[in-house]
């Protein structure tokens, strides 16, 4: 790599850079999107991440973890975007206390899988920390451990959160 005076040698390049975009860009503003549900916040937090990713790191990054930390540095910077705009504190205190309605059993139809587009439209109409924790867990497939660390919530708040999540699911997708 040319060194170049205004930038230390040990920096990832511009190039390098945009290499890791290419890669991962798509995949990092698909978190984003999920988790934020509006494509202008989804498409300045992506652009938040890779800037982060270009300034914390250093040509010595370990190329194997490069999806990994992305994606974590994608969950932080849609969240801190999601606590910037929150000003749901009193609705998510209600959803808490809210009692839910218990599980029953679904009939063949019921069943059908909901088409991905759907599903997708669907999410993004749940309740912020409903649409995080359900994204974080049920389609990113982290731990409930995980997850209430992301949130800063207890696991049970966290179990809570999916659960109401998977209900309201549900209910939008019967009331279409």
């Amino acid at each position: 790599m040319a060194s170049s005076s205004s930038m230390p040698i040990d920096k990832l390049s511009v190039a390098q850079i945009e290499s890791v975009y290419r890669r991962y860009g798509e995949r990092i503003f698909s978190l984003c999107l999920r988790m934020l549900a509006d494509m202008r916040e989804a498409e300045l937090a992506t652009v938040d991440v890779f800037v982060q990713f270009g300034r914390r790191l250093t040509t010595r990054w370990d190329e194997s973890r490069t999806q990994m930390y992305l994606r974590e540095l994608a969950v932080d910077v849609s969240l801190a975007h999601l606590h910037k705009h929150d000003d749901r504190a009193a609705a998510r205190e209600s959803l808490l206390s809210a009692a839910v309605v218990p599980p029953h059993r679904r009939s063949e139809q019921e069943a059908t899988r909901i088409e991905p587009q759907t599903l997708e439209a669907l999410i993004a109409r749940l309740p912020n920390d409903e649409r995080v924790a359900y994204v974080l867990h049920d389609v990113e497939r982290e731990n409930e451990e995980s997850v209430a660390a992301h949130l800063g919530i207890s696991e049970a708040d966290t179990r809570r959160y999916i659960r109401n999540a998977r209900l309201e699911l549900v209910r939008l997708w019967r009331s279409q």
